[in-house]
């Protein structure tokens, strides 16, 4: 987060990307701090109106950060107040980092970024509205690591309640795989979930309509063995693009649809 040479070699390489005739957008990997963020400790007690200790700043830098890790980690539910002023000032400096990466680079495709989908990201030192102002044109929200459909269903209500109509492009995803789908073989099969997930933060991610996109994460995943279960890639891959499909349907892409009807007495296989 403070290196100052980092966002430089990132900007001189979004810029060749972008000047690349063969690369129609650009974009940003999961753009956050790393390790919890503590190298930002001393700035953030000198800047935000936090309560510390009288005697904080006498002590060493390594127990100013186990003091701000405490209270963000082990006491965060009691410390509420720190815990949300941490979590927004990670999150504004990441969007500084990202404004000072856009103005240099000059870019000339749009830009996407990755970021987390749980809590709207603000728990990675992410903000959806902070990033979309400090340039990203569109926002890759990843829907991974879900531990249940009770938890994917309030993640989605979350967003709901926090981006309002014309606020971002959000463009969310979900990733191959079987275990973080709750190993799902009944009622409806892991990559059927994966679908429905996709969709479901389609239609309702964003109270002021339908996302932009979706993407689907991806050909590697679906390649390895460990990561799809007891289905093959190929069925997490038509997963994935019949989400696209909807997706195109939903914004009326196609000019021309079909359908195809069989009336519930026809035997299977008939």
């Amino acid at each position: 987060m403070l290196d100052t040479d980092r966002p430089r070699h990132l900007a001189d390489f979004l810029r060749r990307m972008s000047e690349d005739p063969n690369v129609d957008m650009v974009g940003l990997d999961y753009f956050r701090p790393d390790r919890g963020g503590y190298e930002i400790v001393d700035e953030f007690l000198r800047t935000m109106p936090v309560k510390v200790p009288q005697d904080l700043f006498s002590l060493s830098r390594l127990e100013r950060v186990r003091h701000v890790a405490r209270l963000v980690e082990r006491e965060w539910r009691t410390h509420t107040d720190f815990y949300e002023q941490w979590e927004w000032y990670q999150a504004h400096l990441v969007a500084e980092r990202l404004r000072e990466i856009t103005l240099r680079a000059q870019l000339r495709k749009p830009l996407f970024v990755f970021m987390f989908g749980w809590n709207h990201g603000s728990q990675s030192g992410q903000d959806p509205l902070m990033l979309t102002d400090a340039g990203a044109d569109a926002l890759a929200v990843m829907l991974y690591q879900i531990s249940s459909k009770r938890q994917f269903a309030l993640m989605v209500e979350q967003w709901r309640q926090y981006v309002g109509a014309a606020q971002a492009n959000l463009i969310p995803g979900d990733q191959v795989d079987f275990y973080w789908h709750q190993n799902m073989t009944r009622p409806r099969a892991a990559p059927e979930e994966l679908y429905r997930r996709i969709l479901t933060a389609h239609d309702k991610f964003s109270a002021g309509g339908k996302t932009l996109g979706v993407f689907w994460h991806d050909i590697s995943r679906a390649a390895v063995v460990g990561r799809t279960g007891p289905y093959p890639g190929r069925e997490w891959a038509l997963a994935g693009a019949a989400a696209f499909s909807a997706v195109r349907r939903a914004w009326n892409v196609y000019p021309l649809t079909a359908s195809l009807s069989v009336p519930p007495e026809v035997p299977v296989g008939a």
